[in-house]
């Protein structure tokens, strides 16, 4: 369960049991989670957390859950964590073909289904003689559901953890991240799937340009590059190597903008 005293409202995900929304602290280790019900945080003699109690007043079920470590990540204070590490709304999609350096097709919409539009005509049109049938209903269908997976809101924490808004509210999802190294602004992250280590820490292979948890299809992507520009907004890009061994230089550059949110 992740928590956010921000814009967020409540909401859920029957697809990996994800509960969001705002909270009130009604005393030291006692929070009030609106619409919803209680948590309560449970600490051992030496004052380290062993458990959280959660209560649910629809249900009036409560269950108490042990803790457990979280991965350890380098997201300390850092000028570039302390700028990301709020609320975010996205503000466009951006892709762009590059053919030994020059730009093949390179476009910014608000939203994917813009954007692959936008890709369709230009595919057909270079390749209007080889279009098929196949690729007509392709495209089509890119269009047609790929705003259904485009990641509308994310949070960001220094404790590690990110949670995404898919889509028109069919998907609340959360991961773990990280800086790829101490001096990056490379993001890496990693799905919570409860069953790592017992030293709190996922693999090394386990970790994954962020992008690839962003994507529609969840296809694997190159590195994902956070940057916040002068407007104050955070960019996310990866860039993706998809030349043939022996053939020249095609690199795809893709591109999340997103507003702060109020």
């Amino acid at each position: 369960m992740m928590l956010s005293p921000a814009t967020l409202t409540r909401a859920t995900s029957e697809n990996v049991g994800v509960y969001y929304g705002n909270y009130t602290k009604t005393d030291k280790d006692y929070f009030l989670l609106e619409n919803f019900g209680t948590v309560r945080i449970n600490k051992n003699d030496n004052e380290s957390v062993a458990s959280v109690t959660i209560h649910s007043n629809k249900s009036g079920n409560e269950w108490t859950c042990p803790a457990r470590l979280s991965p350890k990540t380098n997201t300390n204070n850092t000028v570039t964590t302390n700028r990301i590490c709020r609320t975010w709304k996205i503000k466009s999609v951006g892709l762009c073909y590059k053919l030994n350096g020059r730009a093949l097709f390179d476009h910014t919409e608000s939203s994917y289904k813009e954007l692959y539009t936008k890709l369709k005509e230009y595919v057909k049109r270079e390749n209007s003689d080889d279009w098929t049938n196949e690729d007509e209903e392709e495209y089509n269908q890119m269009i047609e559901e790929g705003d259904n997976y485009m990641v509308k809101q994310l949070v960001f924490t220094k404790a590690g953890t990110i949670l995404a808004k898919v889509g028109e509210g069919i998907l609340v999802d959360g991961w773990i991240w990280r800086w790829a190294g101490d001096n990056s602004n490379e993001i890496q992250a990693w799905y919570v799937d409860f069953d790592y280590n017992e030293d709190g820490e996922p693999g090394e292979n386990e970790w994954r340009g962020l992008f690839t948890m962003l994507q529609p299809k969840g296809e694997p992507q190159g590195k994902t590059i956070a940057t916040v520009n002068q407007r104050g907004q955070l960019v996310l890009e990866a860039h993706n190597d998809e030349s043939d061994e022996g053939g020249p230089s095609l690199e795809m550059i893709e591109t999340l903008t997103f507003d702060a949110a109020k």
